[in-house]
């Protein structure tokens, strides 16, 4: 199955203030669900790209929504990382072009690009876990439906960079496509331009990515 990467700029402080409210009530108010799941609704029915993006990821419209998660009590963490997810998508920034690493993101033999660091190309790829999230130090960030946070499809994974990553790594990496000089390196090129586009996007905006795995 291929794997695909995108990326979209991101407000992680909108996105944090968003769930704060339902992290905050989850274990002790039986109706934080309940309000979680309206708001979810609202936002898929008022926000046209929340709604494409629930259907590219997963195939979601509003009839598999009502039918499929429940509208009491969550049976599982997916039932409320669900909407979670649909909170995450609505805090994402218009762009004018697709952004992220493609199915490029995997180099032949799970290599790293040439010049960069490993941790730096972890970061690209994968993001920081959304337990990572400034919610505010009354909200326990250590709960485990932040860390099943990811969208309904298959194979899939999301993760962020705070607006603080972006300019240290995209220095890093124009420093990296910099050093590259050889014909062979075409792949390490492409990727690295790739990665270059989405995090100028977040510079230019000053804002964060959101990073998306999904088969």
């Amino acid at each position: 199955m291929a794997v695909s990467h995108d990326a979209y700029v991101f407000e992680p402080d909108r996105f944090s203030s968003a769930i704060a409210p339902y992290l905050r009530e989850r274990r002790r108010d039986p109706d934080a669900y309940r309000r979680l799941r309206e708001e979810g609704l609202r936002i898929f029915e008022r926000n046209a790209e929340v709604r494409r993006l629930a259907s590219e990821y997963g195939g979601w419209d509003l009839d598999a929504i009502t039918d499929q998660i429940p509208a009491e009590a969550p049976e599982d963490l997916e039932d409320e990382t669900f909407w979670i997810v649909l909170l995450l998508y609505d805090s994402f920034r218009a762009a004018e072009r697709p952004l992220g690493l493609g199915e490029r993101w995997r180099l032949p033999g799970g290599a790293t690009p040439r010049g960069l660091d490993e941790s730096d190309w972890r970061l690209l790829v994968r993001g920081r876990g959304f337990t990572e999230l400034p919610v505010g130090k009354d909200v326990d960030v250590d709960v485990d439906v932040l860390r099943a946070v990811r969208p309904g499809s298959t194979a899939s994974g999301a993760g962020w960079l705070d607006p603080s990553d972006i300019r240290p790594l995209l220095d890093r990496i124009e420093r990296a496509i910099g050093r590259l000089d050889g014909a062979g390196e075409s792949d390490d090129r492409a990727v690295l331009a790739s990665a270059a586009a989405m995090l100028e996007a977040a510079r230019d905006e000053e804002r964060g990515l959101c990073v998306v795995m999904s088969g």
